[in-house]
């Protein structure tokens, strides 16, 4: 910054640099800085703020400022990298602050860094006065379960309300490997529970796996699974936190609601972590909770992906080295992890991708509510593989078929080391009734569903091919 009075006591050889003219310098100097200070203040005031970025309106037409922010607004979101500045900072209007890329430390003007404001962010969530319909379904049959069996609410889980007229899935022990696909894959299947499915892992609860994983960020929900679109129009809120945060908020509710109910707060629901395949811990989690010993026979997955992405590298000339890793890489994220405190809720679903599934208890007993795929249309499915009903509490004026649905549910609590086997396209749902940690694993039968196993892996394939095509045209027209 310069002036002209500074400039030209600089430039001339015959001036003298008295205390005075020294000082004068001084505050030439500062005056020229705060006038450009004020001036950049004024030209940020008057740009056009989120949702309406574009050229500067002079600040004596505030009118025609209000005007044209009004009408710009409705045509300009922020949704690139370049729309969020150099800094990765968002605008305020946006109701949480973003941050593209959250490595350069905290911003100065949150006074606090990514995680806390994160983490803050979740906290206010956990504890607004809100609640889903699936969960004042449960919270419904919960009453009506404690009408039935008093203070032992959770015996009477599987016999009233919507469950009434269901039948338990058949349990067994000490499984032959050999037959697990004809007793449940074949045809449309069967469930089956194995009580001795985990009898190899360890016994973790929510303390060792926050020790485990505490690092960890987990994405937790207040509805799942994910839909994309909500039919009664309340959204999904989401928030992802570290797993020891996560943690912290699961037993502080539980341990405080005992064996009550939070009827003002939808609990959030950790569903789906990625922990066997993202996780720096993965490696550990994996001895922990090694697959079940009766899908050796009936898991076929890493064969049919050897197979195809065999056959792949051979068509999309890639080498054995980036087969191998696609390999791995797929096997390991069917593998998931669920943790949730008391009610929280998997909606009525069927797994993508024409998956066979087993889910097992770590922690906490878990219902869990089956419908087959051939009692389909009395679900009224959404989006596919979702559907409109809520098993636990059904509105039959809104969903008259479900009635013939009834007595096709097959129901189960299942308790820690149990694991139940899911069919595909078997409809499920399930609620914690406890502090609850659950593994799965997605797989494929050579016999029964390895075609979607292909067919997902070449629509990723495409998917990723297309994807590349365009970014390479608009890196073209970029630079030409």
């Amino acid at each position: 910054m310069w002036c002209a009075t500074s400039r030209e006591a600089f430039s001339s050889p015959r001036a003298t640099t008295t205390p005075a003219r020294r000082a004068a310098r001084r505050r030439a100097a500062r005056d020229a800085v705060r006038a450009a200070d004020a001036d950049a203040r004024a030209r940020r005031l008057a740009m056009r703020p989120y949702g309406a970025r574009g050229d500067a309106v002079a600040d004596d037409a505030p009118r025609a400022r209000a005007a044209s922010v009004s009408a710009a607004r409705a045509t300009w979101t922020p949704r690139a990298r370049e729309d969020f500045g150099a800094s990765g900072g968002a605008f305020p209007e946006i109701n949480v602050v973003q941050f593209v890329d959250a490595t350069d430390g905290m911003p100065v003007s949150l006074g606090m860094d990514y995680e806390t404001l994160r983490t803050r962010a979740a906290a206010a969530a956990f504890e607004a006065a809100t609640t889903t319909p699936e969960y004042r379904g449960f919270l419904n049959h919960a009453r009506k379960c404690a009408d039935a069996g008093g203070e032992d609410w959770r015996s009477m889980v599987t016999r009233v309300g919507g469950l009434r007229e269901a039948r338990e899935v058949r349990r067994t022990r000490g499984m032959d490997a050999r037959e697990v696909e004809a007793a449940c894959l074949r045809g449309e299947g069967e469930p089956l529970i194995v009580e001795d499915g985990g009898k190899d892992w360890l016994k973790w609860d929510l303390s060792t796996l926050r020790k485990e994983i505490g690092d960890f960020e987990v994405l937790c929900n207040d509805r799942a699974p994910a839909r994309r679109r909500e039919i009664d129009g309340a959204k999904q809120r989401s928030h992802l936190i570290p797993f020891r945060a996560y943690a912290d908020y699961v037993r502080e509710r539980d341990d405080v609601a005992g064996h009550l109910f939070d009827d003002r707060r939808t609990p959030f629901y950790a569903n789906g972590m990625r922990v066997f395949s993202e996780c720096t811990r993965a490696d550990v989690l994996a001895r922990a909770f090694p697959r079940p010993y009766f899908t050796k026979e009936c898991d076929d997955t890493e064969t049919l992906l050897r197979e195809t992405t065999s056959a792949l590298a051979s068509v999309f000339k890639f080498d054995s080295n980036i087969a191998r890793g696609m390999q791995q890489s797929i096997s390991k994220s069917l593998d998931k992890m669920f943790c949730g405190p008391l009610g929280a809720i998997t909606r009525l679903h069927y797994d993508a991708g024409d998956a066979h599934g087993w889910l097992g208890q770590v922690s906490g007993r878990k219902l869990f509510v089956f419908y087959p795929p051939s009692a389909a249309p009395m679900l009224y499915p959404i989006e596919d593989s979702h559907a409109s009903v809520d098993p636990l509490d059904p509105d039959y004026e809104r969903y008259p078929l479900f009635r013939q649905a009834l007595s096709r549910a097959r129901v189960c609590v299942l308790n820690p080391g149990e694991v139940v086997l899911c069919p595909r396209r078997w409809w499920h749902f399930a609620v914690s009734l406890d502090t609850s940690i659950t593994v799965m694993r997605n797989f494929y039968n050579a016999n029964t569903n390895a075609q979607g196993l292909v067919e997902q892996m070449c629509n990723t394939i495409k998917q990723t091919i297309e994807t590349r095509a365009k970014r390479s045209v608009r890196r073209d027209e970029a630079t030409g």
